[in-house]
C-alpha cells in the first residue's frame, strides 16, 4: 500500500513508505528498455491470501498483474524484478530483498496466440446521432476473465449495406483480480468504436445487423440510442435515419432545375440592383450650372420630398437667396451663391 497518501498509517514501528509506487518504479526501470508497460493492477488487500503450489511446503501470494507489450520481435526475455519485503521480528526492522528469475519468452508472433479467456460478455450499441455527417457508429464493449481478445476474433463486422471505414481500439485494460477465483485470475475490459458508411446507391433507410459472435460461449447484448436513452434491441434493426446517396442518373432531372433556378436568381439580382441604383440616385447635379438649372433641381428636391421636414425650411431659404440675388429687384447687397457647391450639397443630402 501507499502509506503516505494522507490517511493515517502504522508500519509497526518502522518508517511508512509508498510500496506501490516503489514497485511501479522497479517495473519501469527494469522493463522500459524492451517493453511498454501498459498497466500494473494490484490485488485488493482484503483478498490477499497465499495459495498452495505444486512444490510441497511452498505457497504463492499474487499481489500484482503487470501487462506488457514487447517493443520488437527480437525481445526474448523478461528481465528480473526486485522487491524489498519489510518485516518486523524480535530483533527489530528487517528488509529482505527478493528477486524474480528472468523469464524466457517469444515475442516474434503476430498476436495470433489464443490466450485463456472465459465469461466473455460483448455489448454492441448502435449510435445514429452522427447521421448528418454520413456516419453510422457502433460502440463495442467487452469484459472477460483473462485478457479480452482483439475485435476481429470476437465478432463479424461485415455488413450488406455498410462498409467499415475505421475501427478505434481503446486497448485492453486489466481492471481487477477475480476475487471468486481460487487461482490467480484477472478481469479485463476493452472497447472499440466502429465507424460505418453506406454503400453507393443506398439512398434510403435500411436494415442493420449487429456483428455475430465468432467465439463460443459469448454473452451478446444489443442496444441503440433512442434520443438520449439506451434501449435493448434485437440483433437486426431498422435504421431511423437515411444514409448514402442515390446514383447520379437518378438525380439527372435535378440538374436542369438547378440551372434554371440559378439563372433566375442572377436575373432577379441584376434587375433589383438596377432598380435600387435608380431609386437611390433620384436627383443629379446639372451638367450646365446656371441659376435656372440649379433652382430647378432645388425645387424638384423640395416638391418630391427629397429631404426630411427638418431641412425643408433650410432648403426654402437657399432657394429664396438664389432668387433674390439673381432675379430680385432689391438694391440691398446680397452675397453671391456658389451655385455648383449649393447644388452638390443638396443632391448629396437627398439621394
Amino acid at each position: 500500500q501507499n502509506q503516505n497518501s494522507g490517511w493515517y498509517s502504522y508500519n509497526y514501528g518502522r518508517p511508512t513508505a509508498n510500496y506501490r509506487d516503489k514497485f511501479n518504479d522497479v517495473v519501469d526501470i527494469a522493463l522500459e528498455k524492451h517493453f511498454e508497460v501498459i498497466s500494473v493492477t494490484f490485488k485488493s488487500p482484503d483478498s490477499m491470501e497465499s495459495l498452495p503450489i505444486d512444490q510441497p511446503g511452498w505457497r504463492s501470494t499474487p499481489f500484482a498483474y503487470v501487462l506488457l507489450k514487447a517493443k520488437g520481435a527480437e525481445v526474448d526475455r523478461i528481465a528480473p524484478l526486485k522487491i524489498d519485503m519489510d518485516f518486523l521480528d524480535t530483533s527489530g526492522y528487517v528488509v529482505i530483498p527478493v528477486e524474480s528469475p528472468a523469464v524466457v519468452i517469444d515475442a516474434s508472433s503476430d498476436g495470433d496466440v489464443d490466450r485463456p479467456v472465459s465469461d466473455l460478455v460483448v455489448t454492441q450499441t448502435l449510435d445514429e446521432r452522427m447521421a448528418d455527417e454520413g456516419k453510422l457508429i457502433v460502440e463495442v464493449s467487452a469484459t472477460a476473465k483473462g485478457l479480452v481478445p482483439p475485435l476481429e476474433q470476437i465478432v463479424k463486422l461485415d455488413q450488406k449495406n455498410f462498409e467499415v471505414v475505421n475501427v478505434d481500439d481503446q486497448g485492453v485494460l486489466a481492471s481487477t483480480f477475480d476475487e471468486d477465483s481460487k487461482a490467480p485470475q484477472i478481469l479485463s475490459e476493452r472497447s472499440w468504436s466502429v465507424e460505418y458508411q453506406a454503400v453507393d446507391g443506398l439512398g434510403e433507410s435500411a436494415d442493420f445487423s449487429f456483428g455475430e459472435p465468432k467465439m463460443a460461449d459469448v454473452t451478446a447484448n444489443y442496444q441503440r440510442y433512442e434520443d438520449a436513452d439506451l434501449v435493448d434491441v434485437e440483433p437486426q434493426v431498422t435504421l431511423n435515419r437515411e444514409y448514402g446517396t442515390s446514383s447520379w442518373w437518378s438525380l439527372a432531372w435535378v440538374i436542369p432545375l438547378l440551372l434554371l433556378m440559378v439563372g433566375g436568381g442572377v436575373l432577379w439580382w441584376f434587375m433589383r440592383s438596377e432598380k435600387e441604383q435608380a431609386e437611390t440616385r433620384r436627383f443629379e447635379v446639372p451638367q450646365e450650372i446656371n441659376p435656372f438649372t440649379v433652382l430647378t433641381v432645388l425645387r424638384d428636391i423640395k416638391q418630391r420630398n427629397g429631404i426630411d421636414d427638418q431641412k425643408a425650411e433650410e432648403l426654402s431659404h437657399s432657394i429664396n437667396r438664389v432668387e433674390a440675388y439673381y432675379f430680385g429687384r432689391s438694391e440691398q447687397e446680397i452675397a453671391s451663391e456658389d451655385l455648383k457647391a449649393l447644388a452638390e450639397s443638396w443632391v448629396q443630402q437627398s439621394n
